[in-house]
């Protein structure tokens, strides 16, 4: 899997105008966002927001970012090869990365989109999170209808249950929002862990 990171003006003013678009679905869920200076979700006047943007560029902590999510995937590839084969019926050849400093911590865009906010410094946790998101799209989440909580405690579980990730991330914990499936709807869809 290769993965290709996107970092630019861009990408940094569709994530705010994205927060924006889906403001009441980060507030019924409590989620923390990070914007622009000087500006918040009830900002109406959005005129200086491109130039402020430019002024918060930081090559250095999107560097880091990089760095930390390029040398674990390596460190680990086997094991995230392995774990994704478990999970979702069709592994992407290629993942695009787009890092920034707004939104939410992480974000994902099926097929093969992922969102990572780099004030946050979970980076290879966010991404394998995001990861397991774009490749049980299709085959859990829409498959069961699943709700936001039902997703996202879908992906919790696979954190607490697979002992891969239990071992790389001895203290995950399931998100405030998440609803967890029970074991015998994760084995029904072939996805208990040995």
């Amino acid at each position: 899997m290769k993965i290709n990171f996107i970092y630019n003006i861009d990408s940094e003013l569709y994530r705010v105008y994205d927060a924006f678009k889906r403001k009441e679905h980060f507030l019924k869920f409590n989620y923390k966002i990070k914007l622009p200076e000087g500006f918040s979700l009830e900002s109406t006047n959005l005129d200086s927001l491109e130039s402020q943007i430019k002024t918060e560029i930081n090559n250095s902590l999107v560097d880091d970012a990089r760095e930390a999510i390029s040398s674990s995937f390596d460190r680990y590839q086997p094991e995230i090869i392995r774990l994704l084969d478990s999970i979702c019926g069709q592994i992407p050849n290629e993942i695009s990365v787009v890092l920034t400093k707004y939104g939410v911590g992480g974000s994902y865009w099926p097929p093969q989109k992922i969102i990572i906010n780099v004030n946050y410094k979970k980076y290879f946790e966010n991404f394998l999170h995001e990861l397991i998101h774009c490749c049980i799209e299709e085959s859990i989440i829409k498959k069961y209808c699943l709700n936001h909580q039902q997703k996202e405690g879908v992906v919790d579980w696979i954190f607490l249950n697979n002992p891969f990730l239990i071992n790389a991330f001895p203290d995950y914990s399931q998100q405030r929002m998440s609803i967890l499936p029970t074991d015998e709807f994760m084995n029904e869809k072939g996805l208990i862990f040995n």
